[in-house]
């Protein structure tokens, strides 16, 4: 066999399914392990951060750097702001910088297929202000501009909810059967306010500058704008835990992958000894099937030969050619062995037939 009869001997359909999910396997495993590399890098620039607290000698660190800037620090203070600020609506003692107000609709939504009542919550208005802002140490002596600070994916966790009101539904006897009958009850609005509070503390995580004689910090050249009321080691051990779950799934999925391919090799290395193994038992058939040939004229010569020659059991017709084992007997022509069904059984005793052994005649 040549090696293109060999591929396609082992190329079925079983292999190219496995081999299918092992190439999707490992390419999902090495996204994975790429996301882990990229978070992982991710959380040492964070870790590696210069930490810096807002106080009176920060702008002569600032201006003494190359280019009056710091490529990459962590400061901390709190929230202040630059002229006026934001009052909650339903508290007007609550002060801030950023405030956001969503309407939530409530429901109950009848399920065909659960035959339940299911809640069903729908966003059906959101508002937003905000104002510039800074960041003031505990001493009050200096303060730092705040830069666009929604593009920082960590913002909005540093809203606090100052206030939510539920209120319910208002419907007539009427609208109340029909919302009940169509399968969609309404229950009622949700008013959520959030608000970024006057001297909440806050870390910054970017770019500090030093311009038109004030501190700023804005968004980095390399390396996440972080804007967050954790802390800079409560930020990092945050983005380190979800690089360890992506090296988690990496390596599940990449010890899975693993475990299918030895399995799928060792199956093919079994399938190729089989191969191996009948591609031999043919060769040596179709070698006694050449030694018969040469022979023949001979037998058909000597005629007393010819009739004490044993025959095949089954054709009567070629002499007998190989020995069955276990059992040992030797009453098949190398023709009738191979138009045997599968699997082969010897037709004097009925034993099954683990190999054959070719027999030569001298």
């Amino acid at each position: 066999m040549t090696w293109f009869d060999w591929i396609v001997a082992f190329a079925d359909e079983r292999t190219v399914l496995e081999s299918s999910a092992l190439a999707v396997g490992s390419s999902i495993s090495a996204l994975f392990y790429f996301l882990y590399r990229r978070s992982e890098a991710k959380a040492k620039k964070v870790d590696d951060a210069l930490a810096l607290e807002v106080g009176s000698d920060l702008a002569s660190i600032v201006r003494d750097a190359p280019f009056s800037c710091l490529q990459y620090v962590a400061i901390n203070g709190r929230v202040a702001s630059t002229k006026t600020f934001l009052t909650c609506q339903a508290n007007n003692e609550i002060k801030g910088v950023v405030w956001k107000k969503v309407t939530t609709e409530h429901k109950d939504v009848w399920s065909k297929y659960g035959r339940t009542w299911q809640n069903a919550d729908r966003e059906i208005s959101s508002y937003e202000d905000s104002i510039p802002f800074e960041l003031i140490g505990d001493d009050q002596t200096a303060s730092v501009n705040v830069i666009e600070p929604f593009q920082s994916s960590w913002f909005g966790d540093s809203m606090d909810v100052v206030h939510e009101r539920f209120n319910p539904a208002s419907e007539s006897m009427m609208q109340s059967i029909v919302g009940f009958v169509s399968g969609d009850r309404l229950k009622g609005f949700t008013d959520t306010e959030s608000m970024l509070r006057l001297g909440t503390k806050l870390c910054a995580i970017g770019e500090l500058a030093y311009e038109d004689r004030t501190l700023k910090i804005r968004p980095p050249a390399e390396g996440d704008y972080i804007i967050s009321k954790f802390t800079q080691k409560e930020i990092v051990s945050k983005m380190r835990g979800k690089a360890t779950f992506w090296k988690v799934l990496a390596l599940l999925l990449g010890a899975a992958s693993l475990t299918g391919l030895y399995f799928m090799i060792r199956r093919l290395k079994a399938r190729y000894e089989e191969m191996k193994k009948e591609q031999r038992i043919r060769d040596e058939l179709n070698e006694i099937r050449q030694q018969r040939t040469a022979v023949s004229g001979r037998l058909n010569r000597d005629s007393t030969q010819n009739n004490d020659q044993e025959l095949c059991l089954i054709c009567l017709t070629n002499p007998r050619e190989c020995v069955l084992l276990d059992c040992g007997h030797i009453c098949l022509c190398v023709d009738c062995l191979e138009a045997l069904p599968s699997p082969k059984e010897c037709p004097v005793c009925r034993s099954r037939v683990a190999r054959t052994v070719p027999l030569f005649h001298a």
